[in-house]
């Protein structure tokens, strides 16, 4: 009797565990939602455009400003140093070591449009010189702090920049290019102004992009 008694016991506390088992487990609708939103939102960002990097001629070998060529083999110098594993300080160097009248060079101005979720946005465009006061006769701007805050930091983000060089009759374009998520978490892990190459987009017209990138708080 004993040992029946047991097994019947047994066999009601084996029933009621699998009873348990089967019950679907219910998250709270407020909390699954919100686990979900913490699983897919984007890392946010602040993003400034500091610097550029121009060539030391248009891509047909002219100056910049003024009439005729740029110093034989300047620019054939720079495409071989944008070859190299780490290029900015060699073109840095080069550039400063052209012999050239100041005048030459471009006096570069523009804009920045950014593309959220793979759409560019009319409200984020922003002149790199808000002011109107470019800086003239350089290939190296540096640009006045501009910063966009909380920008999603994903596959549908990008920066397009545009240069162009003022000129007394007609500016010149000197380059649009772009700078995509994967340029934006490499400058966020330098944890330093981060120089984006960007040769490739503008026929060798602009070099590179100088960004500074921190996470947004």
């Amino acid at each position: 009797m004993e040992l029946l008694t047991k097994m019947m016991a047994l066999a009601v506390a084996l029933q009621a565990t699998t009873a348990l088992a089967q019950t679907p487990f219910h998250v709270p609708e407020k909390k699954a939602e919100a686990a979900a939103a913490s699983t897919t939102a984007s890392k946010r960002v602040n993003v400034s455009i500091v610097s550029a990097t121009i060539g030391p001629c248009k891509a047909d070998g002219k100056k910049w400003d003024g009439i005729g060529n740029a110093p034989a083999g300047a620019a054939a110098q720079i495409a071989k140093l944008l070859l190299d594993d780490n290029p900015y300080t060699g073109i840095a160097q080069a550039l400063a070591g052209i012999t050239m009248a100041s005048t030459d060079k471009p006096d570069p101005y523009g804009f920045v449009e950014v593309a959220v979720d793979g759409e560019f946005k009319p409200n984020l465009k922003r002149n790199l010189y808000p002011d109107g006061k470019i800086v003239k006769d350089t290939f190296t701007p540096q640009f006045p702090t501009n910063e966009w805050r909380a920008i999603p930091l994903d596959r549908g983000t990008r920066f397009r920049v545009t240069l162009i060089d003022k000129d007394i009759a007609q500016d010149d374009p000197i380059g649009t290019v772009e700078i995509n998520d994967r340029d934006l978490r490499a400058a966020l892990e330098a944890e330093k102004v981060y120089q984006v190459k960007v040769a490739d987009q503008s026929q060798n017209q602009v070099l590179f992009i100088g960004l500074s990138v921190r996470e947004a708080k």
